[in-house]
């Protein structure tokens, strides 16, 4: 079965949640970057949650993360559109650090500490940013704790990914539930009590028939409506056009001078690693393009 989200109401409409199975997803962002292992559960919890954050978004919209941290990884950057249709850059797709007990990969230590953005593009005139601390670099962890503090939205998130033995992606997914205002204490109890059973959720991700049949055993006791379902796929939306309007955009005198030194210019795209070439007159030709824009 294709990589899904699933949106439910809970808890009488009090709570809404988002399951996401997303091993495929993550699968290709590691064939694609050829990541760690580490660097593989990483990205893969990173694309799930900016997944299940753009079910949110219409038209043309985006979700943006900026995970920058001090680890080995570097900069770790996801974008997810409607659709839902994810992309994922890493710095260091290679980085990678010791297990932490029993084998349990140490995202933590790969990601480390630093700042976690995320920018909300709405099709309105400027997109929302939100900035916090990132205090563990274990993702969920940082994700919890920037909805409560940058969305004031007490939210619960779990995200997990599984490797086999060759690391390809055995199990991939993640929660997300978020109290609506007003929310009853007893549904704030009974999310907190739900969310203590996730804790392993990569190997229940595993063993459960499919991400319906996880969350209908841990929250099943509260109501579930199950609301939406949306595709969701490892796509990047990188064209000729687009890399064309970023070289003009450097402006004639930085274009002249590839002229002049190169003769020519391949540039690759971060997300997909596709090589776009550009020869001597197709430079010369969006250099004049940038020179009409400038004049």
């Amino acid at each position: 079965m294709s990589d899904h989200i699933m949106q439910y109401l809970l808890a009488d409409g009090n709570i809404r949640l988002f399951a996401a199975d997303s091993r495929q997803t993550a699968d290709e962002a590691r064939a694609t970057h050829a990541l760690s292992p580490t660097a593989t559960a990483a990205v893969g919890r990173a694309m799930t949650i900016a997944g299940m954050m753009a079910c949110d978004i219409k038209n043309t919209g985006s979700i943006t993360l900026n995970i920058r941290g001090d680890g080995p990884l570097g900069a770790l950057c996801v974008v997810a559109r409607p659709g839902v249709e994810v992309k994922a850059y890493a710095q260091y797709p290679q980085a990678d650090v010791p297990p932490k007990y029993s084998g349990k990969l140490d995202v933590g230590a790969l990601v480390g500490k630093g700042r976690l953005s995320v920018i909300r593009d709405l099709d309105m005139k400027e997109p929302w940013v939100g900035q916090v601390d990132l205090h563990s670099g274990e993702i969920a962890e940082d994700m919890t704790y920037y909805f409560a503090i940058s969305e004031q939205q007490p939210s619960l998130v779990a995200l997990g990914v599984l490797l086999d033995r060759d690391t390809t992606v055995r199990a991939a997914g993640g929660i997300l539930a978020q109290l609506m205002p007003g929310c009853p204490e007893q549904w704030v109890a009974a999310l907190e009590q739900a969310g203590a059973g996730l804790t392993d959720i990569s190997r229940q991700l595993q063993s459960s028939a499919s991400i319906t049949a996880l969350v209908e055993r841990h929250f099943g006791h509260m109501g579930l409506v199950r609301i939406g379902e949306h595709p969701l796929a490892y796509r990047c939306d990188c064209t000729q056009e687009r890399i064309e309007r970023a070289l003009i955009s450097l402006g004639k005198e930085e274009l002249d001078e590839m002229i002049t030194q190169d003769g020519a210019a391949e540039v690759s795209c971060h997300f997909c690693n596709k090589t776009y070439r550009f020869t001597r007159r197709q430079l010369s030709g969006l250099r004049d393009e940038a020179a009409g824009k400038e004049g």
